[in-house]
């Protein structure tokens, strides 16, 4: 089996920050608020997957939210199967915004 972990966290339309996690010395930015000019004007749960190598299983919606439509397989490099690693998933606040928070629904590795 090969490892890989998925990040599931809530987006929304303001007061929402960014978050970055860290594994080793690779960082990865999710993005918490929508981009600039989407009209949505609502917060959704989305699902991030960090794969070593496979295909991508993440094209596709779930009842409550969304997956994103990519896996990132560079990100997770060399990580070898049932090995231990520090995963850091912390607030990355975004330039001009207040009231920024990040709530992070789950964390899931195999």
């Amino acid at each position: 089996t090969q490892p890989g972990f998925a990040v599931t966290y809530l987006r929304s339309y303001q007061n929402i920050s960014d978050l970055q996690v860290k594994l080793r010395k690779a960082t990865y930015t999710l993005r918490g608020h929508w981009p600039k000019g989407d009209s949505r004007k609502v917060s959704l749960y989305s699902t991030k997957w960090f794969r070593s190598h496979g295909r991508d299983i993440s094209k596709s919606t779930h009842r409550w939210g969304r997956i994103d439509k990519y896996s990132d397989f560079g990100f997770m490099k060399g990580v070898k199967p049932n090995s231990k690693v520090a995963l850091d998933v912390c607030l990355y606040p975004v330039q001009d915004q207040t009231g920024q928070k990040v709530k992070v629904i789950q964390v899931l590795s195999c």
